[in-house]
């Protein structure tokens, strides 16, 4: 059986370990499983019960044998991949590493001896090694926060936990060694929290993409966010701050499912994680705006697995506003009718993203004012997306905007002249505010019902001129079809 596997010496030791901790735990885990959350009296029973198999986890488990004999086998492992790198110095290897922690232990470099250096890789390869075997029995067990030091007597989530069977550890340990020994991409989610987000669909998933939907699984994620590391540093004792922040994360979530190159995962490429991360979701942020009106932000985003038992490719949580936690009363809410429509849009949104005439520049114009506090400068952006896509460069762009924005939206001749008339001061209002004369704009309710018009007129004409690339159309047909309509 055990030939099968590339490491079939580490495959024996870790399920000894896995088997033993499961033993352990499960009665304990199953008479938890079995009380109530509600009354008061079944709150101090569970508590108790989850200190009982905290004491267990911190004191029992790493002095079972099957886990002390799993630790030596990897810190074994791991001291002897030093010593058989080709064109190296063992103590020089060895120095170097101690190099890294030097200002912690205050010992020159000059000063080790081989002696010194011997322990000191021996002591970081065992260390390395129990949060190693800690990990893959909490991977398997379904336990999280189970290799985590922070979480040893609290907070380890025990509703999932997954009793030792010896043909899934088989299963899981072969996705393992392939997840180490292969080239295979690795698979992972960025997940970002949707603030000021809501839809009351019967299904708990908005399913935008083969990739990429909208959830409401707050337990998963927020599970997820707080077993995650933060890009800041915090202190342990700061654990019930985390825990407040968590208390304002979204009901709602994107997830986005992706594929790195192992050669790319950190520490090298954290910053390259990052930006690609951000630009994914940025994109959908702008699709989701570009569909329809209302105000919504990403509360954190942070990077968790599609599956045991490899980690993320980034282990780390971007916080955006979790404690000033953001809400408008122009919530952005999706009604049952939306999402096929939604859907298409998204379809038709990556289909056509890199063909000549796609409107890139206008949905960002749209999507920096949907997102701006500032009326004046959302006037000039949903302008700007206007003239991104519907001017050429002609002589009196205020007149042919207004045309063009009209007689493409509408074929309704009082319809055209409402938009016509509506665009024309848009444009005029612009042109105060650019030129520093905004001054002379005394109407402030006026100046925000035109902002709000262009704004819905700039979403129609983008979404249309979307529609019309994806059938085909490139930028002078659909000006020439605006010009037929003008005459019709």
């Amino acid at each position: 059986m055990t030939n099968r596997f590339h490491n079939p010496e580490l495959h024996k030791h870790l399920k000894a370990a896995t088997k033993e901790a499961s033993g352990l735990l499960k009665g304990l885990v199953n008479k938890l499983q079995a009380v109530p959350t509600q009354e008061k009296v079944d709150k101090k029973l569970r508590k108790d019960i989850t200190n009982e198999l905290g004491t267990i986890v911190v004191e029992t488990i790493p002095n079972e044998p099957s886990f002390k004999s799993c630790v030596e086998y990897l810190a074994k492992e791991k001291i002897n991949e030093i010593k058989e790198k080709d064109g190296r110095d063992m103590l020089q290897e060895i120095k170097d590493i101690f190099a890294k922690v030097d200002v912690e232990t205050g010992i020159e470099i000059g000063e080790i001896n081989e002696e010194m250096a011997r322990d000191f890789l021996q002591k970081q390869a065992e260390d390395k090694a129990e949060n190693q075997v800690w990990n893959r029995i909490g991977e398997y067990l379904n336990c999280l926060g189970f290799g985590d030091k922070k979480y040893k007597t609290m907070g380890i989530k025990w509703n999932n936990f997954r009793e030792f069977n010896e043909q899934t550890f088989d299963e899981y340990y072969a996705e393992y060694e392939q997840f180490l020994y292969s080239n295979l991409p690795v698979k992972y989610q960025i997940v970002a929290s949707l603030e000021n987000f809501n839809y009351t669909l019967p299904s708990s998933d908005i399913i935008l993409s083969g990739n990429t939907r909208i959830v409401s699984n707050r337990e998963k994620h927020i599970e997820g966010f707080c077993s995650s590391t933060p890009t800041y540093d915090i202190d342990e004792d700061e654990s019930d701050e985390q825990h407040y922040k968590s208390q304002f994360l979204s009901n709602f979530w994107l997830e986005i499912d992706c594929e790195i190159e192992k050669v790319k995962l950190p520490f090298k490429c954290k910053e390259y994680i990052e930006h690609t991360s951000l630009e994914e979701v940025k994109k959908v942020f702008k699709i989701l705006r570009l569909y329809k009106e209302g105000d919504f932000r990403q509360g954190v985003i942070y990077w968790r697995p599609t599956k045991v038992p490899f980690g993320s490719p980034y282990a780390k949580k971007l916080d955006f506003c979790v404690f000033e936690r953001y809400d408008t009363s122009n919530k952005y809410l999706l009604q049952m009718d939306d999402v096929n429509k939604l859907q298409l849009l998204f379809q038709k949104y990556s289909n056509n993203l890199n063909k000549k005439g796609f409107p890139q520049p206008a949905i960002n114009y749209l999507d920096k004012g949907v997102r701006g506090k500032d009326t004046l400068h959302r006037l000039v952006d949903y302008v700007a997306a206007l003239e991104s896509f519907l001017v050429d460069g002609k002589e009196g762009i205020s007149t042919l905007l207004a045309h063009r924005t009209a007689f493409f939206l509408e074929k309704d001749k009082q319809k055209c002249k409402e938009i016509y008339k509506d665009i024309k001061k848009a444009y005029g209002l612009r042109s105060n505010i650019v030129h520093g004369d905004h001054h002379k704009i005394k109407d402030e309710l006026e100046f925000k019902e035109y902002c709000n018009k262009t704004e819905s007129y700039v979403r129609r004409a983008i979404i249309q001129w979307i529609n019309m690339i994806d059938e085909g159309k490139n930028r002078q047909e659909i000006y020439d079809s605006i010009e037929e309509n003008l005459f019709s």
